[in-house]
């Protein structure tokens, strides 16, 4: 007690002080309440944008003797005095109602401060409003496979969130039901702890973690996107036609970025093209949104190397070019081709066939693949080629390809090589002046194989020489080889093998001997035609001489001749006649043949039917002279015998001698 005054000396006095005065009669008191204020942080507010249900307020008078005096949110300040004198009680963002001074934005963030006027000095009470709204964080690369955390979402992002939804794509999970379920699974998501996870390789999309504040829902989304090695189909060009550069994009999108580019053996990192000044180095240049290779005609494979989140992945782009090419021609033995004209396709990759054309012929590829038949006049699609069906085909064969850039021609040309058939050889026997025989080659693609003459068949592919020597009949040059056989007869074969099958040279050799007729024995004037020799036996033997007795002459002499007759020997037409009404004798005609000369004899012999002894001297002559020429023949006669009866006078026997009389006769 001080004086006359008694004081509680408590701290912070709160509750009723009551003073009892004593009275003459009685007592009264004195009652005084004491309520103690405090400054005051109320709980953050977190929300949800747009999920506030209520609005940041203060209370006018939040007692009695506790009247709210001033109001600060953010920058904004207002006394409660001003706002109750302004139209509508509205100041500002401030609004005055009933017993309340709201914020009127509908999503508050900041501290809003409300202070009061005790009786006793002031107090605040203020409240932080914090918002929040979905949240979409960086996109999550990777390469296929190599994906190292799944995706998930944390149980507890803070201490005012809590977990209630994950979604991924199409599938979605409720946390709560997850934690009921064996094992904590649930489709591709499972619990593992404080997260849950999506459990399916590779995964493509959208990653949605629901997160439930005090008011209101959040989401926190992640796209997840993997990559495979790209490889492309190779881009196809003719020669110098390329129309674009080959190059690489400097990124692809988010957490995608060019790291390397390589062409064939040569690289560049990207970091080193950016701190060069040029912007290149060897064949590459940057353009900042682009790494060039800016070589010509280039061929192989441009790589373009991607850093991603996780890993890194590559797109391979191959570079072809051609050439129009005329391939080597194609030589074959006709009717054995094995493989007909054709045009594949597509030979190679984005190499595909526009057109074939056979000579003057053609037909686009397309219209044959939307025909039912396949074919179109010689051209038929089989089997993923274009071939022209004509037999035997000559020319040239040429295919037209579309290109990524450009066409393609090649060109074949096709030679069909028949079987050759030589002029006969005919010759006088014993006048051959050469050997049968084959050449070794023909031309570089023609070599020989086999020889046959008549029946016999000797292979001479692949032996040498000596090989060859061995063989009978066999000789050898450099270029020849040679069947020694003497007056060859029949048919010989030459069979050479050419690049497709094989053809045969033929030649057919024939001799011709001397000709003796049997002897023409005739009553006398009663022959009935003139003896004679025809100037052509046929057509490859040509009279040339002509003998009979003592006249001799040739066809050019009596051709000169001014009446066409020489002694007993006329020319009339296509024969050479003996005037002589009664020959008695014999007629040698001479004849060229392609090879050599041979003779043919002809006798003739008169007797007189009333007369039998001169009809049986002339009968024993007649045997006389057929014995005499049966040894002339068995002894043979030569070209050089032959001619010299035309032109020296000689029989060619003795015994066939005619004497005088018997030409008188």
């Amino acid at each position: 007690m001080e004086g006359k005054t008694v004081i509680f000396i408590g701290n912070h006095p709160k509750g009723t002080l009551t003073c009892i005065y004593k009275l003459f009669y009685g007592e009264y008191s004195v009652n005084q309440e004491y309520e103690y204020f405090e400054t005051t942080n109320l709980p953050e507010v977190k929300y949800a944008l747009n999920h506030l249900s209520f609005k940041a307020n203060c209370s006018v008078e939040l007692k009695t003797n506790v009247i709210l005096k001033t109001i600060l949110f953010k920058d904004e300040t207002i006394e409660i005095n001003d706002l109750k004198k302004s139209t509508d009680n509205v100041k500002g963002n401030f609004k005055l109602g009933g017993n309340y001074v709201t914020y009127m934005d509908k999503n508050p963030v900041g501290k809003c401060v409300c202070i009061y006027k005790l009786s006793f000095g002031e107090i605040s009470i203020s409240q932080t409003y914090e918002s929040f709204t979905d949240e979409s964080k960086p996109l999550i690369t990777y390469r296929h496979d190599g994906l190292l955390p799944n995706p998930s979402c944390s149980i507890q992002e803070n201490n005012f969130t809590i977990l209630k939804t994950v979604i991924f794509n199409n599938e979605r999970t409720e946390v709560g039901n997850l934690q009921t379920k064996i094992g904590n699974e649930e489709g591709n998501f499972k619990l593992n702890g404080t997260s849950v996870a999506f459990t399916d390789t590779n995964p493509n999309g959208d990653l949605s973690c629901i997160y439930q504040l005090h008011y209101g829902k959040i989401s926190k989304n992640q796209t997840y996107k993997s990559f495979k090695d790209q490889n492309f189909p190779p881009l196809t060009y003719l020669r110098g036609e390329l129309r674009l550069t080959p190059n690489c994009p400097m990124g692809q999108g988010d957490s995608v970025n060019l790291q390397t580019v390589s062409f064939n053996g040569e690289s560049v990192e990207v970091n080193d093209l950016k701190s060069r000044s040029d912007k290149r180095k060897g064949n590459f240049k940057s353009d900042g949104k682009f790494v060039n290779f800016m070589g010509t005609n280039p061929k192989g494979k441009l790589s373009c190397i991607f850093k991603l989140s996780y890993g890194e992945f590559s797109t391979n782009q191959p570079f072809e070019y051609f050439s129009n090419k005329n391939h080597p021609i194609i030589r074959y033995a006709f009717n054995q081709l094995v493989i007909r004209p054709n045009c594949s396709m597509e030979p190679e990759k984005n190499v595909n066939l526009k057109t074939i054309l056979y000579n003057d012929e053609s037909v686009e590829g397309e219209y044959l693949q939307n025909t039912v038949s396949k074919s179109k006049d010689n051209f038929k699609l089989e089997g993923g080629s274009i071939f022209f069906t004509g037999d035997n085909p000559k020319g040239k064969c040429t295919c037209v390809y579309k290109l990524s850039y450009g066409e393609l021609k090649t060109f074949q040309e096709y030679q069909s090589i028949e079987n050759t058939i030589l002029p006969e050889v005919i010759y006088a026997q014993d006048q051959l002046n050469f050997h049968p025989n084959c050449s070794r080659e023909e031309n570089l693609y023609t070599k020989l194989k086999t020889i046959v003459l008549d029946d016999k068949r000797i292979e001479v592919e692949g032996l040498d020489d000596v090989a060859l020597s061995q063989m009978g009949n066999i000789k050898t040059t450099k270029k020849l080889i040679i069947y020694t056989v003497k007056n060859p007869e029949g048919k010989l074969s030459c069979v050479y093998k050419v690049p497709i099958g094989e053809i045969e040279k033929f030649q057919n050799y024939k001799s011709i001997s001397n000709e003796t007729h049997p002897v023409v024995e005739y009553s006398y004037k009663r022959l009935g035609y003139k003896a004679n020799c025809s100037r052509h036996l046929n057509s490859f033997t040509h009279l040339r001489g002509i003998r009979f007795k003592d006249d001799k002459t040739t066809v050019v002499s009596l051709q000169r001749s001014r009446v066409g007759a020489l002694g007993r020997l006329k020319l009339e037409k296509d024969f050479v006649i003996n005037t002589e009404k009664n020959p008695n004798g014999t007629l040698f005609c001479l004849y060229d043949v392609p090879i050599g000369e041979v003779l043919v004899t002809k006798k003739f012999l008169t007797f007189e039917t009333d007369d039998e002894e001169n009809s049986s001297n002339k009968m024993e002559y007649a045997a006389s002279m057929i014995l005499g020429y049966m040894i002339c023949t068995v002894e043979g006669l030569s070209c050089s015998t032959f001619h010299k009866i035309i032109n020296e006078e000689e029989q060619p026997c003795a015994r066939a001698k005619l004497d005088e009389k018997d030409d008188k006769d």
